[in-house]
């Protein structure tokens, strides 16, 4: 778990800029868009909770997840998170 969060942030950062750049992807999985992009958050909020460092920058992308698509909270990746940040381990 030794990462560079901000290296991380910025590739999946680049990832969501061709999401909404790629007009084949938009005309094909257009409708998905948000849920992809909530689920790439909720991946960075996950990586960085593992590390144990930088709670309110998990927190954070845990917010703007659940702003893009409110069925994250559903997911096992949510629940690990919210597992992950107020527990120790």
């Amino acid at each position: 778990l030794n990462f560079n969060n901000e290296i991380l942030i910025k590739r999946l950062q680049l990832f969501i800029h061709y999401i909404y750049s790629d007009e084949k992807f938009s005309l094909q999985f257009g409708k998905y868009r948000n849920l992809l992009i909530a689920h790439t958050y909720t991946y960075i909020a996950l990586h960085i909770s593992l590390t144990g460092k930088n709670k309110q920058i998990s927190i954070r992308y845990v917010l703007k997840a659940i702003g893009k698509s409110y069925s994250v909270i559903f997911s096992k990746r949510f629940y690990a998170i919210i597992l992950k940040l107020v527990t120790k381990f």
